[in-house]
């Protein structure tokens, strides 16, 4: 689903990035996970439509600063998806090093990995935000001022290493 000139991928996604596991009304960002630099709107997306482990902002593996998330198994992640549905495609998220939908294929400068990465994808305007930003921005889009759901904040540990969110939460 393209959400803002963005790739978003998972299971079900909407215009605003809702998707079958999170559908409120306030569920409209995506998180681009570092493992893949793809957007999901939530961690059991990337489970279902990602062929590898999801890594997490801020931790460190091997040659990046990133690592996979514990404990997250899934039955069966490549075969989960609905068949047939426009959600998921086999393009790549081209990426942006801006914060709106504007597309900078394949750029190589975006090389942030802990709070200062652009991670978060508000899905009402397309702004992308830093670890930082979101972490920091009480649950609303600093630019449009969307509504974000507070209770994602109970799964920062899924997205983001704790030394991202603990002194903000």
């Amino acid at each position: 689903m393209e959400v803002h000139g963005h790739t978003v991928r998972g299971v079900d996604v909407g215009p605003e990035t809702r998707c079958r596991h999170y559908d409120s009304e306030l569920d409209v960002i995506a998180i681009r996970f570092p493992c893949c630099e793809t957007f999901y709107p939530c961690y059991e997306c990337h489970l279902a439509a990602a062929d590898h482990e999801p890594e997490r902002w801020g931790d460190e593996s091997g040659g990046g600063a990133r690592a996979s998330v514990e404990g997250s198994g899934s039955a069966d992640r490549t075969g989960a998806e609905d068949e047939g549905s426009a959600d998921r495609t086999g393009a790549e998220d081209t990426g942006s090093a801006m914060r709106t939908g504007a597309e900078d294929e394949g750029s190589e400068e975006r090389t942030a990995t802990g709070d200062d990465a652009d991670a978060v994808l508000c899905g009402i305007c397309g702004t992308v935000l830093t670890v930082a930003e979101y972490v920091d921005c009480d649950d609303r889009c600093p630019d449009c001022g969307a509504e974000f759901n507070p209770g994602c904040r109970r799964h920062y540990d899924r997205y983001f290493a704790s030394e991202l969110f603990e002194t903000s939460a």
